[in-house]
């Protein structure tokens, strides 16, 4: 026995009456989006360059005070000579010029007439300058002073080693900083760039006096 096939009966969607509550819709928030205008007026952008620059000053200036304001160089060099040929090289600025890095082409510095030093710059107001400030019976401290900066203090001891025919010549330099912030982050280089010319005159120092 067969039985006939049913089709389903289609009920469009326009027929249906799906009650909705106008409460609901009337007090539905309605979310409105503003959009604010993102560009920035030239004063206002200048008060933030402002403080940003004098932010950033003012952390590098507390970074440099960590850093210390004396700074000592020093370097030593062993040679076999006698002690009066190479106290003369120390003592007498008239003999630097076999030894002092560049002090041979720089213009020397008379005092009555007796080299006490050199010049290493033309200028005549306030020039950049080497000169001999005292000598005692180890050694001799030359101060090199110029324009923009502060005097650095050289000082050459001889050591002397009992027993032994061995000297040991020791050069120091001293650096007094201010407070300049570039001055600070530059002495960091101080190590790498007046050390190896302390090294290079103390070489020169060595082989003159045993030649």
């Amino acid at each position: 026995m067969k039985f006939p096939k049913s089709r389903p009966t289609i009920i469009p969607f326009n027929n249906l009456a799906i009650p909705i509550d106008k409460r609901l819709t009337n007090n539905t928030p309605q979310f409105k989006f503003k959009i604010q205008n993102s560009k920035l007026s030239p004063v206002r952008l200048f008060k933030l360059a402002l403080i940003s620059f004098l932010s950033l000053a003012l952390l590098v200036t507390v970074i440099s005070m960590l850093i210390p304001s004396t700074v000592h160089i020093s370097k030593a060099v062993n040679l076999k000579a006698p002690k009066d040929s190479v106290l003369a090289q120390l003592q007498d600025a008239g003999n630097w010029r076999n030894w002092y890095p560049g002090i041979d082409t720089a213009k020397p510095l008379l005092v009555d007439g007796v080299v006490k030093g050199a010049f290493f710059s033309k200028d005549t107001v306030n020039p950049v300058m080497l000169k001999l400030d005292q000598v005692n019976p180890t050694g001799a401290t030359a101060l090199f002073t110029g324009r923009n900066m502060r005097q650095v203090e050289n000082r050459w001891t001889l050591i002397e080693h009992p027993g032994t025919d061995s000297l040991t010549v020791q050069w120091y330099m001293d650096f007094n900083l201010r407070w300049y912030p570039w001055e600070k982050f530059a002495s960091l280089l101080f190590e790498s760039s007046y050390g190896i010319k302390m090294e290079q005159g103390l070489n020169a120092l060595r082989d003159h006096v045993q030649h």
